[in-house]
């Protein structure tokens, strides 16, 4: 059997979400004689990967040499099935399904359905402040339920296609689903199944050294990496004998070490985009500032190394992964000095951090990729 991953950039072991995620289903299913090749929108991180192949137009995704391409690239690989793993653009979707050969199709959807309404005001607040206007505006309830209808008009028939057409629909988390019914009727989500994102095996713990870790894409509007540099400089004030590693790369890269150069700040270090393996081993704590995700895959593969997550609670599905004070902190969003007080409480109280420790790697076993797997085997079985 041969499977066929649509993807928005191309597949790579060491970069984070979607792109990693698809990476090691893809190695677990060719354990068990399933075989996969790529196909991605775009590739911006110009990766030579086996298999993977490139739309020759990325500009418009409807174009009819796009529709010609992806049909030979079913025809020519013996392809049985499709796993879109790019569920929330209609355009990718309508390509996927009007030239699958007759293929079924497997839609995943990898990101927040509302994250992104229900922090409106923080995701375009440089925007909104150049016209004068204000918070208190936006986030009154008449007009946080005007932007929130309006946004679900919009949306609601390119959700209702992707459900109606797709023969399973595979989002990450409970919370997901409850978004998902926002848009569609529960009677039209008999095909939506819930598998969550995975971790690849278990590790052993290493002992913690006084680093602290931001893993993942650098960048200004959903991840708030500015945020994190406003984060350390408050925490590396008190505790100036700790380590911050920024662990990835993005269009903000630039940005983000001007920033930090003119705080006068120490004890930070760019790595770019590497195997992040390396810095959980030593990590005490993960910095996590975004504010709106679907998942959150670095939380569980830090967590499965000992690292306690500190993170905003600026998302619905972040509490089927961290139990407040149980296995992490999650904080105010977007709250710059509560989030460097938790830092420091678990600086100064070992015994805390310590169970906080041995509780993550405990939460993470939750997703363990036996588990995972067996849930995507059975799903292929039958839609195939």
């Amino acid at each position: 059997m041969k499977v066929l991953f649509v993807c928005q950039n191309p597949v790579d072991s060491y970069a984070g979400g979607v792109q990693h995620i698809t990476y090691e289903l893809s190695r677990f299913l060719l354990e068990k004689g399933i075989e996969s090749i790529f196909l991605s929108v775009s590739n911006v991180y110009n990766n030579v990967i086996e298999n993977n192949f490139y739309f020759p137009n990325n500009k418009n995704l409807q174009s009819k040499e796009n529709k010609k391409y992806f049909s030979e690239i079913i025809a020519d690989n013996g392809i049985n099935l499709i796993i879109n793993q790019c569920g929330i653009d209609f355009s990718l979707s309508k390509l996927i399904f009007d030239s699958a050969l007759g293929r079924p199709v497997i839609t995943c959807i990898h990101n927040s359905l509302l994250g992104g309404i229900d922090n409106f005001y923080h995701l375009h607040q440089s925007k909104l402040k150049r016209l004068g206007i204000s918070r208190n505006l936006i986030e009154s309830r008449p007009i946080k339920h005007l932007i929130r209808s309006l946004y679900i008009k919009v949306h609601k028939n390119g959700y209702k296609k992707i459900c109606r057409e797709s023969a399973k629909v595979i989002v990450l988390t409970n919370s997901m689903l409850s978004e998902l019914n926002v848009f569609v009727d529960r009677s039209n989500l008999k095909n939506v199944e819930i598998i969550p994102n995975f971790i690849s095996s278990t590790f052993p713990v290493q002992k913690k050294e006084k680093v602290v870790a931001y893993v993942g894409r650098v960048d200004l509007l959903y991840k708030q990496t500015d945020l994190a540099i406003s984060i350390w400089e408050d925490f590396s004030q008190i505790h100036p004998d700790y380590r911050f590693y920024v662990v990835g790369d993005g269009k903000d890269l630039s940005h983000i070490k001007e920033l930090a150069a003119n705080k006068k700040l120490r004890n930070i270090y760019f790595e770019g985009q590497r195997n992040p393996k390396q810095y959980y081993d030593r990590a005490a704590m993960l910095v996590f500032t975004s504010c709106s995700e679907s998942f959150g895959l670095v939380l569980i593969e830090a967590m499965a190394h000992g690292v306690v997550p500190i993170a905003f609670d600026s998302y619905n599905a972040i509490h089927e992964i961290i139990d407040d004070g149980v296995n992490g902190c999650l904080i105010e969003p977007f709250d710059v000095r509560q989030f460097s007080n938790a830092m420091s409480m678990l600086v100064e109280d070992k015994e805390r951090y310590n169970q906080m420790s041995k509780s993550a790697i405990d939460k993470s076993g939750v997703f363990s990729n036996n588990v995972v797997i067996e849930k995507w085997l059975k799903i292929i079985e039958n839609v195939k």
